[in-house]
C-alpha cells in the first residue's frame, strides 16, 4: 500500500469530521476512499477476532462498519470507518496486526494523530476490565478529535510501555469533555506518548542519603527506555536507577535522583543507584565505561558527602546477588576512585 494513498485518507477523515454542511466533494468521500483502497469486502470481518471492540465504542457492532486495509511505515492494520447518511465519516477504528506500545505510537502516527503535542491532553478512564487510555487532540480549527486506545492487557496501570491493539478516533464537543471530566469519568494523567519517563505511582522522596550502589544491567545493550519497560513489567514503578551508563560511556538519566530508587532490597530509603550497561559477569566494563562511572560517583560522593567506604557494590547492599558481576573489577575502581580529588 503506497504511503500517498495512507495520507489521503487521513486527510480525507479530518476534512469530513467536523462537516455539518458538507458539499458535493464530501459527500463523494467514500468512493474515492474505495477508489484508493478498494471495496470494502476485501477485508475480513474482525469482529469475533476483536471482541473488546464492543468495549471500545459505544455504536453498532462492527458489522455497520466498513474495513480497508492500510499501513504506515511497518506497522499494518485494518481500518473500519462508519460513514453518515451523507457517505461522510463520522467514527474511524484502526486494528494493528500486531500490537503497538504506547511509546511507538507517536513515531508512527503521529503525522496523522499529533498526541505528543503541548496542546494534546490524555485522560485515564476505569472500565469494567481495567483503566484505559484517551487522548484528547486540538486541531487547528478549534475541535477536538478523541482517541480511546485498546490496550492488549489490564494486567498494570496504563504507562509508556502499555501494549495497544488498536484505537477509536471520533469528534468530542466541548460539552461533553466536560460532562466526563465534571462526572469524573476520565481522570487526567501523563502524556505518556511524549518521550519522557513517566512512572506508575507516585514516588518518594528520600529522607536521607549516605550510600552509592553499583550494579550491572546483566543484560547487554540496553538502553533507559529498555530499562523501563523490564521494570515496569517487574510490576515496579519505573526504572529503578537513578543514573545509566551506557555502552558508550553516556551517562544518562533515570529516576529523579531525590526519589527513593528500586534497586537494592534493604538500602533503597538511603542509597543512589548507578548502573552499567552490560553483562560484566561475562566479561568487564569498557574503560569509556569505567571512567564515566568514576566520574559520576565521586560527584555523587561529594553532593550528598558520601565516604569511600560507603560506595557499595550491589552484592555488599543486599544478599543473594552477585551484582555488578564476578568479572566487574571491584578492587581496581575502588583505588581509582579513592585517588580521585
Amino acid at each position: 500500500m503506497k504511503k500517498e494513498s495512507f495520507l489521503i485518507l487521513f486527510l480525507l477523515f479530518f476534512l469530513q469530521l467536523p462537516s455539518l454542511q458538507a458539499d458535493a466533494a464530501l459527500n463523494e468521500s467514500r468512493a474515492k476512499i474505495e477508489a484508493q483502497y478498494g471495496t470494502p469486502d476485501l477485508v475480513e470481518n474482525h469482529q469475533k477476532q476483536f471482541a473488546p471492540w464492543q468495549e471500545l465504542s459505544d455504536t453498532t457492532a462492527l458489522a455497520a462498519a466498513y474495513g480497508y486495509l492500510n499501513a504506515v511505515g511497518e506497522s499494518v492494520s485494518s481500518r473500519w470507518l462508519t460513514y453518515d447518511e451523507r457517505n461522510c465519516v463520522t467514527k474511524e477504528l484502526v486494528l494493528f496486526k500486531q500490537a503497538l506500545s504506547v511509546r511507538h505510537f507517536a513515531p508512527t502516527f503521529g503525522k496523522e494523530y499529533d498526541v505528543a503535542a503541548k496542546t494534546s491532553e490524555v485522560f485515564v478512564e476505569q472500565t469494567l476490565r481495567g483503566e484505559q487510555l484517551t487522548a484528547i487532540l486540538v486541531q487547528p480549527d478549534g475541535a477536538r478529535v478523541q482517541l480511546r486506545f485498546l490496550p492488549q492487557g489490564y494486567e498494570t496501570k496504563p504507562n509508556m510501555h502499555t501494549r495497544l491493539i488498536g484505537f477509536e478516533a471520533s469528534r468530542i464537543s466541548e460539552d461533553e469533555l466536560q460532562r466526563k471530566l465534571s462526572q469524573r469519568i476520565w481522570r487526567k494523567t501523563d502524556n505518556f506518548f511524549q518521550e519522557k519517563l513517566y512512572f506508575s505511582e507516585t514516588l518518594k522522596k528520600r529522607k536521607r542519603t549516605d550510600m552509592i550502589v553499583i550494579h550491572h544491567t546483566a543484560i547487554e545493550g540496553m538502553s533507559v527506555a529498555d530499562i523501563q519497560q523490564l521494570h515496569l513489567s517487574n510490576g515496579w514503578a519505573g526504572i529503578g536507577y537513578h543514573k545509566v551508563i551506557l555502552p558508550d560511556g553516556m551517562v544518562q538519566d533515570g529516576r529523579p535522583l531525590e526519589m527513593v530508587g528500586a534497586h537494592a532490597l534493604g538500602a533503597n530509603l538511603h542509597s543512589v543507584g548507578i548502573v552499567v550497561v552490560g553483562d560484566f559477569e561475562q566479561r568487564r566494563p569498557s574503560e569509556t565505561q569505567l571512567i564515566s562511572l568514576l566520574q559520576i560517583t565521586r560527584q555523587m560522593m561529594h553532593r550528598y558527602k558520601i565516604t569511600p567506604e560507603n560506595v557499595r557494590p550491589h552484592r555488599e547492599a543486599t544478599a543473594g546477588t552477585s551484582c555488578p558481576g564476578a568479572q566487574f573489577p571491584w578492587t581496581e575502581f575502588r583505588t581509582r576512585l579513592n585517588a580521585m580529588p
